[in-house]
């Protein structure tokens, strides 16, 4: 539903652009045939019932998204009003104030997002009922009305006299009804019949009720309940010039007094009726006793400016294209020298915009100096030159600057420079050489990973290291080549050394730090277009994936892994096609799967029967839970394959089976009301009924 709240709230953004161009050109077009003003209101009604628009280069929105959904993700969560000025005065507030805080565990934009989507859901079904109870109330005072046909020059028509009611109205939307007091002479009765049947010719009994939907939908935005009440004044208004337009003065006069001895006071908004003597009885009769007909040239200027705002206010403004070449990012100590950084990836960022940072250990061999200059571009400074300027032949939008210290890297999470987007600068420490990943965004245009080094004077690199004690962290960001404006992936061999080995069953990094567990995980960040899969050495056999995902982005130190290192990641992007083996012996199904109260599905059997692989995958995780027994978790391109309640489990961690491999038994362990075997699925982190995905 946060979703959807997010939708309506950049939807209602875009709308207020129009209901304020649609109430200035009400007070310039007041001459115009008051119709003019109800097809205004109409543009409003479409802009917010339609959830897409088309781009023009015509349109005046500023923005079509000034909240974006990635917003409860972002690391930085921010605002586009299509205003620069405001943008700059109101995001860094917002970033600050609610960007995640690991030590917190928990996203504080998720939560105010959360909160106000519940917020919204009331408000509208308290809307709603007010609309429910306003019409039972209504219905019940006009029980006892009773027919009577009026036969006048303008109308012919069945009407509904009550007692209980002080203004003529209309009730009902597909079959309406007029009623009318008791205490209204036939005299009056006449212009009240002919306004009322008007308001049924122009259809006014759906207007009105869609315009009090759309308000109960959009309720919190002012500018709605402004369009709202003024609809309601000019259809009103529109009906009163129906009846009149072709009247004498003394018709007018006397409709003008009917408008008056109908007059009642009302402070309500209302969804129903439509009431003759109830909106803007003064001005109403101000209007009719001033009418003059409009000239034919103003009708058709307002009909030119009508298409002038449809085009202007009905349109979003076109999307900015990706840049065909990626900008260039400068770096130079005190604007002295500038070099220019390498551009290690230009892409879409709709597409990349949770692009993932992934460290996988390959066997390398440690470089030198001379080599990595080779590599990476380097500049070379003393220790009295510690602050670092960046520049860029396009000024982006944003921008994160990430780094490692060279001499120290043990593998985790690199350091967030502090950058200071004002002054485009950053302190340097003069203690080591450091490699720096700048990731910088270009709104909607592009977003680019840009590489570089700074290396001091006289700092050397660690002694000599046996090359098949070395491995070299791989860093790379998956972004899918048809994004790219290069080919391929971004890909970077860093110098940094990660070194461990399996001693007495412990796994010992860099000969100090020992870890009891190797363990792989697999999960879903929010908003991730796919899962991930991390292998970690840890002592903590409970950590689940998103602490590991959560310390990758994190740059408080506080929320960095002390007792877990992570070995690898990997971005499973390869598509889970289905299954063609079933998973035991028996083929009955005594439990279906329900997405919300049992998301698996449960197969009857005996003790001991074999459990299969039902498609080809790596065994990532065994073990037992309380509630589900023995459990085996199998990763099968992006699909997670959970066995649970089993007898007993033949396979290990990390091996890999083939489809039909036996890999346990079947039984009643953990919460279980009789032998069965549990199987839930989950595609791309999103759980499914197995039935959906076998072939046979």
């Amino acid at each position: 539903m946060s979703t959807i709240f997010l939708k309506i709230l950049n939807i209602s953004f875009t709308a207020g652009w129009l209901i304020l161009a649609v109430v200035a050109l009400r007070l310039l077009l007041s001459k115009a045939p008051k119709w003019i003003a109800c097809l205004l209101w109409g543009l409003v009604a479409l802009r917010l019932l339609i959830p897409f628009s088309i781009e023009s280069a015509m349109s005046l929105i500023p923005s079509s998204e000034v909240v974006s959904q990635s917003i409860v993700s972002n690391q930085s969560p921010a605002i586009n009003t299509g205003f620069t000025i405001v943008n700059e005065a109101v995001n860094p507030i917002i970033t600050e104030t609610f960007a995640p805080q690991p030590e917190a565990g928990v996203n504080p934009m998720q939560i105010i997002v959360s909160i106000a989507t519940v917020i919204w859901i009331v408000g509208m079904v308290a809307m709603f009922i007010y609309a429910v109870v306003s019409y039972i109330k209504i219905k019940k005072r006009v029980s006892t009305a009773t027919p009577v046909s009026v036969r006048t020059r303008e109308v012919r028509r069945r009407i509904m006299v009550c007692d209980d009611i002080k203004s003529p109205f209309i009730l009902g939307i597909f079959k309406p009804v007029i009623y009318i007091p008791s205490n209204l002479d036939w005299d009056t009765i006449e212009y009240v019949c002919a306004h009322e049947n008007a308001h049924i010719k122009r259809h006014d009994n759906l207007w009105k009720p869609l315009g009090f939907i759309l308000l109960s939908i959009y309720w919190f935005n002012p500018l709605c309940w402004l369009a709202y009440v003024l609809l309601s004044k000019d259809i009103e208004a529109a009906c009163d010039e129906k009846v009149i337009k072709d009247k004498d003065k003394n018709y007018l006069a006397l409709y003008s007094q009917a408008l008056l001895d109908c007059a009642v006071q009302r402070r309500r908004i209302s969804a129903c009726p439509l009431a003759f003597g109830e909106n803007n009885v003064k001005g109403r009769v101000k209007g009719v006793l001033n009418y003059k007909k409009p000239a034919f040239w103003i009708i058709i200027i307002a009909l030119v400016a009508i298409v002038v705002v449809a085009v202007c206010f009905l349109t979003n403004p076109p999307g900015k294209k990706l840049k065909k070449n990626p900008p260039e990012v400068y770096f130079g100590f005190d604007n002295d020298e500038m070099l220019t950084a390498d551009c290690v990836g230009f892409a879409d960022p709709e597409i990349v915009k949770n692009a993932t940072v992934v460290y996988s250990d390959t066997p390398g061999i440690k470089k030198s100096n001379e080599e990595l200059e080779q590599i990476v571009v380097t500049l070379h400074g003393d220790d009295s030159q510690n602050l670092l300027y960046l520049g860029y032949s396009d000024k982006p939008t944003n921008v994160k600057v990430e780094y490692y210290d060279e001499l120290n890297f043990k593998g985790g999470p690199f350091d967030v420079a502090d950058y200071d987007m004002k002054t485009n600068t950053l302190a340097v420490s003069p203690d080591s050489n450091y490699t720096y990943i700048v990731t910088a965004e270009w709104g909607k245009t592009g977003i680019g990973y840009y590489l570089f080094r700074i290396a001091r004077d006289g700092i050397e690199e660690p002694g000599d290291i046996k090359e098949e004690d070395i491995q070299t962290t791989h860093f790379s960001v998956e972004i899918p080549p048809s994004a790219m404006d290069s080919d391929g992936e971004i890909e970077l061999d860093f110098p940094a050394l990660v070194e461990f080995e399996c001693v007495d069953g412990q796994y010992v990094v860099e000969g100090d730090q020992t870890y009891k567990y190797k363990l792989t995980l697999v999960g879903k960040d929010p908003g991730a277009a796919c899962i991930g899969k991390f292998v970690v050495l840890t002592n903590n056999p409970d950590i689940a994936y998103e602490t590991v995902s959560r310390s990758l982005f994190s740059s408080n130190s506080d929320d960095w892994l002390t007792d877990t290192a992570i070995v690898s990641m990997e971005v499973i992007t390869e598509e889970f096609e289905g299954f063609s083996v079933w998973p035991t012996t028996s083929t009955v199904i005594s439990r279906d799967y329900d997405e919300n109260d049992h998301p698996e599905t449960d197969i009857p059997g005996e003790t001991g029967d074999p459990v299969y692989a039902i498609a080809d995958g790596t065994v990532f995780y065994t073990g037992f839970d309380q509630k589900k027994g023995n459990t085996i978790k199998l990763l099968s391109s992006n699909a997670v394959i959970e066995y649970t309640h089993l007898n007993s489990i033949s396979v290990e961690e990390g091996v890999e089976v083939k489809a039909g491999d036996t890999i346990g038994e079947l039984g009643n362990t953990g919460l279980s009301t009789g032998p069965h075997l549990g199987l839930a699925l989950t595609v791309n982190g999103l759980s499914k009924d197995m039935k959906d995905y076998y072939k046979n």
